[in-house]
């Protein structure tokens, strides 16, 4: 569980969709008279927080259907359901390039 945490976490560091989301939105939600770095780590663990708690909640969701998925006629049929939809994917975007 460590090993798995530290390379999301990096994967969070070193992608500059964070940073660069950071820089774009959170200056208009800064108050002024205040320090802009206090209010901005502040929203960053606000962040962090609300992140944390949804990749619990689909951790705990996927624990809990993970048998359920791996039963052979659901596998079956997700299969045959995400393979027919590729199809018509395919069919769409041949059909829009003709």
């Amino acid at each position: 569980m460590g090993e798995a945490f530290r390379q999301g976490l990096l994967s969070c560091l070193l992608n500059p969709k964070v940073g660069v989301f950071f820089v774009a939105v959170v200056p208009q939600f800064l108050p002024h008279g205040s320090s802009a770095f206090g209010v901005t780590l502040l929203f960053g663990a606000i962040d962090a927080a609300i992140a944390g708690l949804w990749m619990l909640l689909v951790a705990v969701c996927a624990a809990r259907l993970i048998t359920w998925l791996r039963r052979p006629r659901v596998h079956r049929n997700l299969e045959r359901t995400t393979g027919g939809v590729l199809v018509v994917l395919g069919i769409g975007a041949a059909a829009e390039s003709a």
